[in-house]
């Protein structure tokens, strides 16, 4: 579960969006749900506050904060 005021309630939503049924975030979630975006080129200077690139990175901010290991694969 990610906090309405870790970074925002649009973060928290988009994150329970992308979870889905499944409930789970990780890195392949975020890039297939980044695909549907229109594209811009990351800026040198930084990326808007609004910008999907800024909303999406600020996802995975919140799966560095809150997320918990995957479980490894027993040999």
């Amino acid at each position: 579960v990610i906090p309405d005021d870790f970074r925002g309630p649009e973060v928290a939503l988009l994150a329970r969006n992308m979870a889905g049924e499944a409930g789970i975030i990780d890195p392949a979630a975020i890039g297939r749900a980044l695909a549907d975006e229109p594209f811009t080129s990351p800026s040198l200077d930084g990326d808007p506050e609004d910008s999907a690139l800024q909303r999406y990175k600020k996802v995975w901010h919140c799966c560095l904060k809150f997320g918990v290991p995957a479980p490894q694969p027993r040999e």
